[in-house]
């Protein structure tokens, strides 16, 4: 059995489990309540349901067992979406014996060609010898798992990584890891394509908002793209000189003058051309695939800090950082992935308008094999300040507050006794608290 579709449905969160409800229209709102938390329908798309199914009939049985609930007023629809729910006692709609469901698949489509997609996914994944018996089997959030993952799904080999990193800057989102193929590689069609799947195009930075703020797993092919400069950096489309796509290039590009902005253009991040090429983005822990770059959205200036002085205290090397005001989808990206260093972008005006990214975050590019080991040290970092500054009955032994003379170091003290200035100051922790 294939089951990557209902997976995707249990990652993306479009999925609950019931014990039973009390008639079908407790069944239906339970069923659409995740695309309604997130946005993707309206409150009133369930009474556009049950309006239908009084004036038409439960259209919605499909077959033993499975049920679509859905209704055809796209005005109330802004995301098209799926969503699953399993009910371990079957719902009766009527007397009829195909009208009692266990299998529940709400469909949100914002046009009928999204609709017919919808339905066509769907019917791949059911039609499949076993599946829905499967399904009807499962009656724990753990039958679940075991027949989406196996015996036991396996912890992210990133978790504990990740797990270090959130917990000691306090991030407010958790890791994401980007994949990119080029040279001839493929993405695999098991991914969610926004186009493919729902016929809807979006920016490169909003789909890293879905992914920060949603969960999901999400594919980039040519046709996805709805942002022009993605569409050049991963070498997707013509941009030669002396063509018309390069004279927008150039005066699209925030320079006033045209020689400055091909001299800039010089420099922007590219791979070579290719119609394949695509990059995949998710969660650093659902990722089923090894990322080329890990990016980690700090909510304080202090945070991309202690990140920077991780790096710092194993290699000995700072993050360099070359700003752009624009394009901050291909510089945190694409930098990283070219030279494996460590980056910090700042995010431009797209992820702030258009994806929501609040304005006071900044974006970490960590190159996949350094990642774990940066956020362990990066963890000790803030251990160690930790310990030096706190002392063990919860007391601070340096404030922050503008005051003279204030509590140093005792290596400071021995530094400006050997300079002959003033050593005598407080000291705040000793070079044996170091250790």
């Amino acid at each position: 059995m294939n089951l990557d579709y209902l997976r995707e449905l249990y990652e993306k969160g479009y999925f609950s489990i019931h014990e039973e409800f009390a008639d079908w229209h407790d069944a239906i709102r339970a069923n659409i309540e995740p695309l309604v938390k997130d946005g993707s329908v309206d409150a009133s798309y369930a009474e556009s349901i049950f309006k239908m199914l009084e004036e038409y009939g439960f259209y919605i049985c499909i077959a033993p067992e499975v049920c679509i609930p859905h209704a055809f007023n796209y005005g109330e629809v802004h995301r098209s979406e799926i969503c699953f729910m399993k009910v371990n006692k079957p719902v009766v709609f009527d007397n009829e014996e195909n009208h009692q469901s266990r299998l529940f698949f709400a469909l949100a489509a914002n046009s009928a060609e999204v609709h017919l997609s919808n339905i066509q996914r769907l019917m791949e994944l059911l039609d499949q010898e076993g599946v829905v018996d499967a399904i009807c089997a499962c009656e724990t959030d753990e039958d679940f798992r075991k027949l989406l993952y196996g015996e036991e799904k396996k912890e992210s080999e990133y978790k504990e990584s990740c797990d270090a990193l959130v917990d000691s800057l306090k991030l407010r989102h958790r890791p994401i890891g980007v994949k990119i193929y080029h040279n001839g590689e493929t993405v695999p069609d098991k991914y969610w394509r926004p186009y493919r799947d729902a016929h809807e195009n979006y920016a490169m930075c909003q789909i890293v908002s879905k992914v920060k703020n949603e969960g999901m797993v999400i594919a980039l092919t040519k046709e996805d793209h709805w942002c022009w400069k993605p569409l050049i950096g991963l070498g997707l489309v013509d941009v030669e000189k002396g063509s018309e796509a390069y004279d927008i290039f150039l005066r699209n590009n925030g320079c006033m003058d045209m020689e400055q902005s091909a001299a800039n253009m010089e420099h922007f991040p590219r791979l070579e051309r290719n119609d394949t090429n695509a990059i995949l983005i998710g969660p650093l822990e659902k990722l089923d695939v090894t990322p080329d770059v890990v990016l980690v959205y700090t909510n304080t200036n202090q945070q991309a800090r202690w990140i920077i002085g991780g790096r710092k205290y194993r290699t000995g090397k700072t993050v360099e950082a070359h700003f752009d005001y624009i394009d901050s989808c291909m510089w945190s990206t694409l930098p990283t992935f070219l030279t494996g260093e460590v980056k910090i972008t700042i995010p431009d005006p797209g992820e702030v308008q258009r994806a929501g990214c609040p304005e006071d975050e900044l974006i970490v590019s960590v190159p996949e094999p350094l990642f774990k080991q940066l956020c362990i040290d990066t963890k000790k970092k803030i251990d160690d300040q930790n310990r030096r500054l706190n002392n063990p009955d919860g007391t601070v032994k340096m404030k922050a507050e503008m005051v003279p003379n204030f509590p140093r170091p005792g290596f400071y003290n021995k530094l400006y006794e050997l300079w002959g200035l003033n050593s005598n100051g407080t000291v705040a922790w000793s070079e044996k608290e170091r250790e």
